[in-house]
């Protein structure tokens, strides 16, 4: 229990300022890996198109 206790006041101490520098870069690790995927997947529609247009005749 006191572990805790201590765990919870350490916490209060450090809420402010960093607490939301951290907030911030979660969405901006989230926001990075939607894009990465969304990049991801149009490389691969565009290799599917230039592979479909070079073996068209």
């Amino acid at each position: 229990m006191q572990v805790q206790n201590k765990f919870q006041t350490q916490q209060k101490k450090t809420t402010s300022p960093i607490y939301k520098l951290l907030q911030k870069n979660v969405h901006l690790v989230i926001i990075q890996l939607i894009l990465l995927r969304l990049l991801r997947h149009f490389n691969g529609l565009i290799s599917m198109l230039f592979s479909m247009k070079l073996t068209a005749p």
